[in-house]
């Protein structure tokens, strides 16, 4: 039964002592550098499994550079350090560096999946979180970004705590469990991934979910308004209008030009008829003449109408 207690033991107390890692899925993990070892000494990189197995990470034979274990040739390159690509959910755990299988250093390792937020600037958004409080010592709830304070809001306080007063947390939050951070108005600066904490008899730990990774698109400025052009069949009108106004004049002066000139033609030719001096008929006086004439002029009259 001691191994058992040790196990346990060791889960518990080696996130306190040792150093803690968060990363989120799927992003790499750059584990920090270990204590040197003695020369002559090589160390390793251990991951502690759960059922109490162990997986060798990577190893640095004679303070060379770290070569990946068997189980991560394909996510670890060799290099002057130890930098695990794509961490999955298996990668949560305590790590153990070792110097000749003498452990010098314990790690915690956890791989986090962040809740995916949205809201465009000058919009509200809600990073959820949440916990139990009921018959729990919850003293405060803490907000971090980038591993800075956003917000701590301790059980007997209520309101906003920030100097620009955008970033609040539910007044009953201790009565409800909801530790939710709210936002307003985000701006473009405050993308990034938020961790929620909260401190249960002096310990600090994570809410659910642990991170918020919030996006926060500039807005897009509207183009200028402009004055939509005339409608195609609008401008096919007044075309078309254009072109029959040519085409009715055209037609106009073709029928009238010849219509004008031989009217005045009729009128000059009449005016020339009517100035002629009124002609004598040379056979007046036909009593002088005798019977003979008057004879002749009935032939010529004759033959003149004839004609």
């Amino acid at each position: 039964m001691a191994r058992p207690f040790l196990v346990i033991s060791l889960f518990v107390v080696s996130p306190v002592l040792g150093e803690l890692v968060q990363v989120l899925q799927g992003d790499p993990v750059k584990f920090p550098p270990p204590p040197k070892c003695r020369t002559g000494e090589e160390a390793a990189l251990i991951h502690r499994l759960r059922d109490d197995s162990s997986r060798l990470v990577a190893s640095c034979p004679l303070n060379q550079d770290w070569k990946p274990g068997p189980d991560y040739s394909d996510r670890i390159n060799q290099s002057a350090s130890v930098v695990l690509s794509a961490a999955n959910l298996n990668d949560h755990g305590l790590y153990e560096f070792t110097c000749k299988q003498r452990i010098v250093k314990h790690l915690q390792l956890d791989v986090l999946v962040p809740f995916e937020a949205h809201v465009s600037a000058g919009g509200t958004v809600r990073l959820p979180c949440y916990t139990v409080t009921a018959g729990e010592s919850v003293q405060s709830v803490r907000w971090e970004r980038h591993g800075e304070l956003v917000l701590q809001r301790r059980s007997t306080e209520s309101g906003k705590d920030s100097e620009e007063r955008r970033v609040s947390v539910s007044a009953d939050w201790h009565r409800t469990g909801d530790l939710s951070l709210t936002m307003e108005p985000a701006q473009p600066g405050d993308r990034g991934v938020y961790f929620c904490y909260f401190y249960s008899n002096g310990q600090k730990r994570r809410g659910n979910p642990a991170a918020v990774r919030l996006e926060v698109p500039q807005r897009v400025p509207e183009p200028p308004a402009r004055t939509p052009p005339p409608p195609p069949q609008q401008q096919q009108s007044e075309c078309h209008t254009g072109t029959t106004i040519i085409t009715t004049v055209t037609v106009m002066a073709v029928l009238f030009v010849p219509l004008i000139a031989f009217l005045g033609w009729k009128l000059k030719s009449r005016g020339f008829e009517t100035n002629q001096p009124e002609q004598k008929n040379v056979w007046e006086g036909g009593e002088d003449r005798g019977e003979e004439g008057s004879g002749q002029e009935e032939d010529t009259k004759f033959n003149i109408v004839m004609v």
